[in-house]
């Protein structure tokens, strides 16, 4: 009886992309396996100079990458040994946990070309075969020097070429450039979620940010941001609210001020933002949503109370948090505005947020009514809740 199949796809996993996916398919149909199976590389002996993201965060990425196929598992067989993690141990243990499977390697050629200088390499084979996958059938003349005992047991299969690898991804997401289609997008909105590969809360990137702003804002809009960051900050210090976090919120919080109507419409068209009748009439109203998108699409910005405190930092919302409600009151306040009472605000600002938030949803909403615009129901609403808020506190 003929026995099942199965392919052994090992390696850091760093993160793993759709070039894998489409090998590990290719030689599944290929070779008719039923199984392969993902082993992300514990501590491996080959990377001892080079930083590999942690364990969990690359068994997470593989996990999410092969969910959905059946024939795909996964292994934490190398993360969870302890000390150095080699080839020679790993098909040894899956020889013992999977005896009725013929077992296929699967490797690329530059590693197969290396594979004399892994531990106990001559042993490998007495465990499982060998499938080297490359771009050409060029490496078959010589693939057998060197192991002529072995002949049978090294197998070479071409697959599609796809010009696509970890190092290039991370560099990109470095760089907070575009990584989609390249991984899956469970892949790609992990990432962003948890941070992998860049950490954009940090002066170096807000510097960046910042870089870009100065090009694109009118010189007043610029300034009025870099007041807002000041505000915040200073707020933030007051009302221990994270700096870092409310820093990052007002960089963003005007990010597209820059785009015409008919740019912030074409934006959310493609991007798939839906505004209500009021908002998809007003530029105004549509910045903050398009500023949030931006934040995060672009530069990986996951946190949601700082998303939440650039989209709805100029109409305010019912229970608003206190990043959101410090946000909305840098914007009002920073050093840069001038109008009457301004000072008393600030004033206020440092004595009882609450109280502070109120009287400029209040401005807000006088400004409108002299302008005859239309006044946003979330401001409407932000304003009552306050106010409720307020009364219960004095209650007590």
């Amino acid at each position: 009886m003929k026995k099942p199949v199965m392919g052994i796809m090992g390696g850091t996993f760093d993160p793993i992309h759709n070039g894998h996916l489409i090998i590990a398919e290719t030689v599944s149909n290929l070779y008719n396996m039923d199984k392969v199976l993902f082993i992300p590389s514990g501590d491996p002996p080959h990377k001892q100079n080079l930083k590999i993201t942690e364990k969990e965060d690359r068994y997470e990425m593989v996990k999410y990458a092969i969910a959905g196929n059946e024939k795909f598992s996964i292994s934490r067989i190398e993360l969870d040994r302890k000390g150095k993690t080699y080839t020679i141990d790993t098909v040894k243990e899956l020889n013992d946990m999977y005896p009725e499977y013929e077992k296929f390697f699967i490797m690329g050629e530059d590693a197969f070309r290396q594979l004399k200088t892994w531990k106990d390499y001559e042993k490998i084979f007495s465990y499982t075969n060998i499938l080297i996958v490359t771009r050409s059938f060029n490496m078959t003349m010589d693939i057998h020097k060197g192991f002529d005992d072995f002949c049978s047991k090294i197998y070479v299969t071409k697959t599609p070429f796809i010009e696509i690898s970890s190092t290039h991804i991370r560099e990109k997401v470095e760089k907070n450039q575009s990584i989609r289609y390249l991984v899956p997008k469970e892949v790609e909105d992990y990432i962003k979620r948890n941070k992998i590969y860049i950490n954009l809360e940090n002066s170096n990137k807000n510097n960046l940010v910042l870089s870009e702003l100065k090009n694109t804002l009118k010189p007043k809009r610029y300034k009025h941001v870099l007041g807002v960051i000041d505000a915040a900050k200073k707020l933030s210090l007051k009302w221990n609210v994270d700096q870092e976090k409310a820093e990052i919120a007002a960089l963003f919080h005007d990010f597209s001020k820059n785009m015409d109507f008919e740019d912030m419409t074409r934006y959310a068209a493609e991007n798939e933002i839906t505004f209500d009748k009021i908002e998809s009439s007003n530029k105004e109203l549509m910045h903050g949503r398009i500023a949030r998108d931006i934040a995060y699409k672009k530069y990986f910005i996951t946190d949601e109370d700082i998303l939440n405190s650039i989209e709805y930092h100029t109409t305010g919302r019912r229970g608003m948090s206190k990043l959101e409600k410090l946000i909305f009151l840098a914007d009002y306040i920073e050093p840069n505005r001038s109008f009457p009472g301004v000072d008393k605000l600030r004033d206020i600002s440092f004595k009882n947020l609450d109280k502070a938030l109120i009287d400029a949803i209040d401005g807000t909403i006088e400004h409108l009514i002299q302008m005859g615009e239309i006044i946003h129901p979330r401001t409407l609403e932000a304003r009552n809740y306050l106010i409720e808020e307020l009364s219960n506190q004095r209650g007590e």
